[in-house]
């Protein structure tokens, strides 16, 4: 994974800006009230196994609605006879190719542990049955808890003491009991494995106990040379700080030096990297963990002791076991267990609406609806004979989405049992162009990427009949390129790829965290949209040039689009040595790695300068506004601060808002310039003699890669959010240019059910 200079700027800018506001802290800090988009940082409550069956398994409906019975993916079919339907190869590529990931339940399913080498205990479970009954074999899930001794434990997970082990099964939504005073000595634990009938016999097997092999990740701060105090020294000198109205800014923060130091550790590391650890290889140097594969997996297919207490399936696992995804937009709605539409595009249709000429309305042609790649689940829902459509819609643009985990604790260890890290995420999306609904669980893979741009089974918009000699597609072909899927198609790919490459990016990043900060770290999901965001022209009553209140929109009208990010996230982080410091550090960072990312995705798969996010603006401010800039930190019930655009006072561009944040109970920082970049300053001025509205003025702001930012967080940094704003709209994420693009009309939702 490549780290600019500037992405390790703006991680170690966001530690100066807390630190240096630290002399105006509230003490206590805002507690928050669990309200704030943006990423969570949650601990579960400890259960036992026996508890959290008695107290949710047990009363959990037993619906089973896997509808894989009758008809395969190709992947796993494929799969399995490239396996040649051989069940010793079969079990041996689950065992020794699929990294194992700590959380209870199936979440991304078989498909997502093919595709990210990585999955919970059900998950590599159900890629080893379907691969199993696809190669003709009778195959069962077994569900109930694993026995283990504190070596075996250790051989695993790579944790001995007895605290750090029992949280990090708990945030893994794991029950179990860990026994032991210092050192782990045993360790029962929820499980799920397989039996399989060979030749009249039963044969059990465990995929996911593998024993791995570790590194630690090496010193990076004392191989480049890097002191923190000194660092933090050099960026805040000549740092000036005050108060406005009461509330608390820092200025001035010293970035030419920052960078300076920065390049100076890095050529130092680059040196060591060259010589000290030349032979190396990638987890020796950043830590990370490798399977230790065995030769013969079948000659110890299970490890410790395994009760199937909890229940045998023959069949699907039960929905109580699985993850379930829920999509709500205007009367629309889609219910989905994620582990049967993983490495699919999950897209929001909308009618296309544009001016159609004098005296126009606006026009709009097409419908809503939810469209996945290769065909909606039956009973998923979406079309207008879909029975679980509701009335009145939702607010036209926008989109919720509710994640459902299947753990069994309790949110904050009260209230009902299974609803610990759930999450209702409201997301808005304008309409008239595709959004692509984000949904993310656990560890991801670049081959995320590639799946979501595939075409196979997705009833491609392809151009129908003869070009340049080739015949036209079928739904069972795979798309070969220009000049055949519609821009539509292609817009749908890269929003895919874009968040694709987010969680995958993510994934490494949290790696190199955990070694930083002592941390383990969980990753339970990422929800939100990747949407193109519209530039509308008002009716300028006033002609005065600016989008004044009350000036309504042109129908139909459009000046300009660009490509957001809107991602709300779950994790879960244990300090190794118990220290609630390193917590705190380690989530912050994590934060500021996703805000870098955010916008640095559009510059990697769009070659893109112009992105939006709090990585860019923060910097933006400091190097362009020096004379003016001022980032403050605000408290519930603060008093106003002045804001400026480009460093003076002007009437033009919407108010920065994180005051309001701040007034349900969290500490924000917001830098005080309405007009933070980076950004062409070459846009729309005022719109003349275009009929009917002949008076016309950009929405917003001329320019819509333009606005605020500010980091809003709570006392112990459970819930952190990076926002951007983007003309009158904040994002939790970041942005960067998208051509608009127009479609078809075809597929449907209607309005009534």
């Amino acid at each position: 994974m490549k780290l600019t200079i500037g992405g390790l700027a703006v991680l170690a800018g966001g530690g100066l800006l807390l630190s240096q506001l630290a002399a105006t802290a509230q003490t206590p800090y805002p507690a928050g009230n669990g309200t704030l988009a943006g990423m969570r940082f949650y601990d579960a409550e400890q259960l036992s196994p026996a508890t959290a069956k008695a107290a949710y398994y047990d009363g959990a409906a037993s619906a089973v609605t896997y509808n894989w019975a009758s008809a395969k993916p190709i992947e796993i079919t494929a799969t399995a006879a490239a396996l040649e339907n051989d069940p010793q190869k079969i079990f041996l590529f689950v065992k020794n190719h699929v990294r194992y990931e700590p959380r209870f339940g199936a979440q991304k399913g078989a498909l997502g542990a093919m595709i990210d080498r990585s999955g919970t205990a059900f998950d590599q479970a159900q890629l080893l049955v379907e691969l199993l009954r696809a190669a003709g074999y009778s195959a069962s899930y077994q569900v109930g808890t694993i026995t283990l001794t504190g070596a075996q434990f250790n051989d695993w997970l790579g944790l001995t003491d007895p605290e750090a082990a029992r949280q990090f099964l708990a945030n893994g939504g794991i029950p179990a009991t860990v026994s032991g005073a210092g050192t782990i000595s045993q360790v029962e634990m929820g499980h799920a494995w397989v039996t399989v009938v060979i030749n009249g016999a039963t044969t059990t097997l465990d995929p996911s106990y593998k024993a791995m092999d570790r590194w630690a990740q090496i010193d990076v701060a004392t191989e480049a040379g890097l002191s923190a105090s000194s660092f933090v020294s050099t960026a805040t000198n000549p740092t000036g700080s005050g108060t406005e109205n009461g509330v608390g800014y820092i200025t001035g923060v010293n970035l030419t030096g920052a960078e300076s130091a920065l390049n100076s550790a890095a050529t130092t590391l680059l040196g060591k990297l060259k010589t000290t650890y030349k032979d190396k290889r990638a987890e020796e140097i950043m830590g990370g963990e490798r399977i230790r594969p065995a030769a013969d997996a079948w000659a110890t297919p299970t490890t410790g002791v395994l009760n199937a207490s909890w229940g045998s399936y023959s069949g699907g696992l039960p929905d109580k076991f699985r993850t379930k995804l829920t999509v709500e937009a205007y009367t629309c709605k889609v219910e989905l267990f994620v582990d049967e539409i993983y490495g699919r595009r999950l897209v929001w249709r909308t009618p296309n609406d544009y001016e159609d000429g004098p005296p126009s309305t606006g026009v709009s042609s097409g419908e809503y609806m939810f469209m996945l790649q290769g065909g909606l689940p039956p009973g998923a829902g979406s079309s207008g004979n879909y029975p679980n459509c509701f009335s009145p819609p939702l607010p036209q643009n926008t989109i919720r989405i509710s994640a459902d985990l299947p753990y069994a604790a309790r949110q904050g260890g009260v209230g009902a049992y299974g609803t610990w890290m759930d999450r209702v995420s409201l997301k808005e999306a304008d309409a008239s162009a595709d959004a692509i609904i984000v949904h993310g669980w656990g560890d991801t893979a670049n081959e995320l990427q590639t799946r979501l741009n595939d075409d196979k089974s997705y009833r491609e918009e392809v151009r129908p009949g003869l070009v340049d000699g080739k015949p036209p597609l079928t739904g069972e072909q795979e798309y070969w390129g220009p000049p055949y899927g519609k821009a539509g198609t292609q817009m749908q790919k890269l929003k895919a790829r874009l968040y694709a490459g987010w969680l995958a990016q993510m994934t490494r990043a949290t790696d190199i965290v955990e070694g930083a900060s002592n941390t383990r770290i969980q990753h339970h999901y990422t929800i939100g949209v990747v949407y193109s965001q519209r530039q509308r022209q008002v009716h300028d009553l006033n002609w005065n040039g600016l989008d004044d209140p009350g000036e309504p929109f042109v129908p139909g009208s459009s000046l300009d689009e660009a490509i957001r990010m809107d991602l709300d996230s779950g994790f879960s982080t244990v300090s190794l040595a118990g220290v609630a410091a390193d917590k705190v550090g380690a989530r912050h960072t994590i934060a500021a790695f996703g805000a870098m990312l955010e916008g640095s995705l559009f510059e990697q798969q769009q070659d893109a300068v112009h992105t939006i996010s709090t990585a860019q603006r923060f910097p933006f401010g400091q190097e362009n506004f020096a004379g003016t800039i001022r980032y403050h930190r605000l408290l519930p019930g603060g008093a106003g601060v002045a804001q400026y655009r480009e460093g003076v006072t002007s009437p033009r561009g919407v108010a920065c808002t994180g005051q309001a944040t701040a007034n349900q109970n969290y500490t924000v920082i917001q830098a005080n310039d309405r007009f933070l970049g980076p950004s062409s300053t070459v846009g729309y001025g005022v719109i003349r003699n275009m009929g009917p509205y002949t008076r016309r003025a950009p929405q917003g702001d001329y320019y819509m890669n333009r606005g605020c930012a500010w980091v809003a967080f709570n006392g112990d940094a459970s819930e952190i959010a990076h926002v951007v704003t983007a003309i009158n709209r904040p994002l939790k994420g970041g942005g960067g240019p998208g051509g608009r693009t127009k479609r078809s009309a075809r597929r449907r939702c209607r309005p009534t059910c």
